[in-house]
């Protein structure tokens, strides 16, 4: 019997909830993972907390999303009218946006974040000082986005690519920075390089998605490239900073606190981890191309 149209509203409303607070108690666990795997911490605890790997909050909060969100998770695939239809995760085309724009944020947002720490506690840039550091990046960014219609005419897989390509580059490169890093000659080109390849993956993942949705599901692709765009950006922020994080400490040794030369060493590592994530994305991209390619053209833009 189909359900009336209050009824599945309702219904709807429910595990619209259930998914929203399970998301919700997940990323309060996840923000407080910067302290899962050191005794310290390169943050004053005002801005981190004082959780731990042993503190009840964070197995409390991460135990209650993971439960909700597999509920929810459940119902969806349970029920007729779901809020996401199953044959959404079918979508090879809609996943592949969502992975590949989930991995950019996961890159490219807590880039700022770590950026901004190496700048204060290595360099001693003040606070306005590193925060006007990116300022040449946000000209490269719009620069480049307004001229996207350059390069998406060698497809959009391939834009797609060169867009890791250069966040790739753009890590690796900052990893380098030392003790003695000047910004003119050090920081200024890697973060331009991370500006050129911003927009080129956040465009095309959005065209992608945009490629993939089904009539009537634009509204729903939207959503789901939003959702995992946050997702991406709160848990890369989280794995850089717990890499940063563990390796300053390991540096230091038991018991101490990471001096600037170590927390120097943390702040590389978590550069590499992005470059690394970086580097897999294009080599996928790479793969995909390859197969696909086969004596054929250019996969061609779509009109409008």
């Amino acid at each position: 019997m189909p359900l009336g149209q209050p009824v599945l509203q309702r219904c709807r409303q429910q595990h619209l909830l259930l998914g929203f607070v399970g998301a919700v108690a997940h990323l309060r666990s996840t923000s407080l993972a910067p302290r899962w795997f050191s005794g310290t911490t390169l943050l004053p605890p005002t801005l981190l907390g004082e959780a731990g790997i042993s503190d009840r909050t964070v197995w409390l909060s991460m135990t209650v999303g993971l439960v909700l969100l597999g509920g929810f998770l459940l119902r969806q695939f349970r029920i007729a009218h779901a809020l996401i239809p199953p044959s959404s995760w079918k979508n090879r085309r809609l996943t592949e946006a969502l992975l590949y724009s989930g991995a950019g944020q996961f890159v490219i947002f807590p880039m700022f974040f770590v950026a901004n720490l190496y700048l204060q506690s290595v360099l001693e840039f003040s606070p306005l000082a590193s925060g006007s550091a990116f300022l040449p990046l946000c000209g490269i960014v719009i620069l480049v986005a307004t001229n996207a219609g350059r390069w998406l005419r060698y497809g959009p897989h391939e834009a797609l690519m060169a867009g890791f390509v250069l966040v790739a580059l753009g890590m690796a490169w900052l990893s380098l920075a030392d003790m003695q890093s000047v910004f003119w000659r050090d920081i200024l080109g890697p973060t331009l390089l991370v500006g050129a390849g911003l927009p080129m993956i956040a465009i095309t993942t959005n065209l992608l998605g945009a490629q993939s949705a089904e009539p009537g599901d634009e509204g729903l692709t939207s959503g789901l490239l939003n959702t995992v765009q946050q997702f991406g950006a709160v848990i890369g922020l989280s794995a850089m900073i717990s890499t940063a994080s563990f390796y300053a400490s390991h540096l230091a040794g038991p018991g101490r606190m990471p001096a600037a030369a170590e927390l120097l060493g943390g702040y590389s590592m978590s550069f590499l981890l992005g470059a690394a994530v970086a580097a897999i994305a294009t080599i996928c991209l790479l793969i995909r191309l390859m197969l696909i390619r086969g004596g054929k053209d250019r996969e061609p833009m779509p009109d409008g």
